[in-house]
């Protein structure tokens, strides 16, 4: 009788193990979880950081080049609507006008997307800063793209 109470007491303390075993696992895996969100997170923020001070400068510059292309004042005072008598050359021109019928033919055409062009050009050995002026797109999503792909990968 006390071997059949040994033997069970043993498989429970298997079981236990075992369920112990199974709980320090899942612990583990959370914590893995966890940093991996914690740092995709931070490079987020990071990203989100320099997208903000990106755009800042791109403000500031669109600003400068606003102001210093400004139309001169000649143009700007001749506002007014001319109004046109009816009756004349110009008039009757205008009412027989027709726009020219548009073409039916469609030529499609399939482009592939910045993200896979990006990282095309990414594993071909060419910089960020070279990608980013060659798509015409910020530096700082390029940087996103490549490390976002690099997390997934």
């Amino acid at each position: 009788m006390i071997s059949f109470l040994f033997l069970i007491s043993f498989l429970l303390h298997i079981v236990t193990f075992a369920i112990i075993y199974q709980l320090v696992m899942k612990v583990r895996v959370r914590e893995q979880e966890q940093s991996q969100n914690e740092v995709l997170h931070s490079i987020l923020e990071e990203t989100l950081a320099e997208i903000r001070a990106e755009n800042k400068r791109m403000e500031r510059q669109f600003d400068e080049t606003a102001t210093s292309a400004q139309p001169s004042e000649a143009l700007t005072t001749h506002n007014e609507k001319e109004e046109i008598p009816r009756g004349t050359a110009l008039n009757e021109e205008m009412e027989d006008f027709q726009l020219p019928l548009l073409s039916t033919e469609v030529n499609d055409t399939m482009e592939a997307s910045v993200e896979s062009k990006v990282l095309q050009l990414h594993q071909d050995g060419i910089t960020e800063t070279e990608i980013a002026k060659k798509l015409g797109i910020g530096k700082t999503e390029v940087e996103l793209i490549v490390k976002l792909h690099e997390k997934k990968g």
